[in-house]
């Protein structure tokens, strides 16, 4: 499973959910590896607003960060759902 959001602008964060279903997608910015995201952790609970990328360092052309679920699911999910909510652009 793959999510893309696509936006022109120098900075982005990007957030979504924490899902008791969700994998542990990589995220990638400017088609480099920027991070792994733990987004379910032992809560094992919904949580809002957990940042999957932040980055002010574009160059103000069109962009589109992927998140990419990969074999590599959290403790106890079950799926490889990524749920990604807001986009705030500069």
């Amino acid at each position: 499973m793959e999510a893309t959001i696509a936006f022109e602008g120098t900075g982005a964060t990007i957030s979504g959910c924490s899902l008791p279903g969700s994998c542990r997608p990589e995220v990638y910015a400017v088609g480099e590896l920027a991070r792994t995201v733990e987004p379910y952790m032992l809560t094992r609970t919904v949580r809002r607003g957990e940042t999957v990328l932040h980055n002010y360092r574009f160059d103000g052309r069109k962009h589109a960060p992927r998140a990419v679920a990969r074999d590599n699911p959290c403790l106890g999910s079950a799926s490889s759902n990524i749920a990604l909510t807001h986009l705030a652009v500069s």
